[in-house]
């Protein structure tokens, strides 16, 4: 006991790579990611390294982890995000090494996740395992070259351009990732990267937090001035009071789906620019 608090569980941290992400399972059990901190090496037990790690809440092994010890999955780089799906099945977001080799992975027990012998899909340090008969691994369910950190699955309805994916943070590119699953939750099909704008001074986004109303808290500007920031949808559709030479119209979703109908004086030019501050193309023709 150190005053009021009890120690469950304890590992040794070496290096930069972190993970430490936690999540509570639908058992009530506890997922602790860690990461590889440069020493991965055979794969024995009661190694903490680059593993998904599962235990009860008072730091005991759960009779049904796949080992006796609290090893749930392993041969990971640097897992920076963990998140539940709507279905109960847990995903993370892991850092590769080599281009392309950012990772989303499903996480089910007693599974090996390839590295170092493999960079997402790369075959990496070992090449004589590339074509190995007998060793096996689970693949990643997505890959992408944005450095992730954390990540939350939005269900809810308030921002619909976000509603069913996972959001996964993005450090050094700057901004977020969205990613649309199957219906089964277990393959991804789509992939987002919304950047620029309001994203330019956001800087590295270490994390997200969902609120039930559908807004969301991020953490900004990490290693700079980190800061915490509410993002929440503009529900509202006005103009306003800008002067009679710029008039200025929000709408409501944007990015729309549909389309957006403007009339304009013959002499008026319209230009529309979206959440991120790109400009879209309009059909000037139609003065619309």
């Amino acid at each position: 006991m150190i005053g009021e608090e009890q120690v469950l569980f304890g590992y040794y941290h070496a290096g930069e790579h972190a993970g430490g992400r936690v999540l509570f399972d639908t058992t009530g059990h506890v997922l602790l990611t860690t990461a590889d901190y440069g020493l991965i090496g055979p794969d024995t037990l009661f190694s903490p390294i680059g593993k998904t790690l599962r235990f009860a809440t008072d730091g005991s092994v759960p009779p049904d982890n796949p080992r006796p010890d609290h090893t749930w999955t392993w041969w990971h780089r640097n897992p920076q995000g963990l998140a539940m799906l709507p279905n109960g099945a847990i995903v993370n977001t892991e850092h590769g090494q080599m281009f392309q080799a950012n990772e989303i992975n499903l996480l089910q027990a007693n599974e090996d996740h390839g590295y170092p012998f493999y960079d997402g899909l790369n075959c990496f340090l070992f090449p004589d395992t590339c074509a190995s008969a007998t060793y096996s691994h689970t693949r990643p369910i997505a890959t992408y070259s944005h450095p992730p950190s954390g990540c939350e699955f939005y269900s809810s309805s308030a921002i619909p351009e976000m509603q069913d994916k996972l959001i996964t943070c993005i450090l050094w590119h700057r901004g977020l990732m969205l990613f649309g699953f199957n219906s089964d939750l277990d393959t991804v099909l789509t992939q987002e990267y919304l950047q620029g704008g309001a994203f330019d001074a956001l800087w590295r986004i270490r994390d997200i937090a969902i609120r039930p109303d559908g807004s969301f808290y991020l953490i900004t500007n990490d290693r700079q001035d980190a800061r915490i920031r509410l993002v929440r949808a503009d529900g509202s559709t006005a103009v306003s009071d800008a002067a009679d030479s710029l008039r200025e119209l929000n709408a409501w979703p944007n990015p729309a789906h549909d389309k957006l109908f403007v009339d304009a004086p013959g002499s008026a030019s319209v230009q529309v620019i979206d959440a991120q501050g790109r400009s879209i193309p309009c059909d000037d023709a139609l003065g619309r």
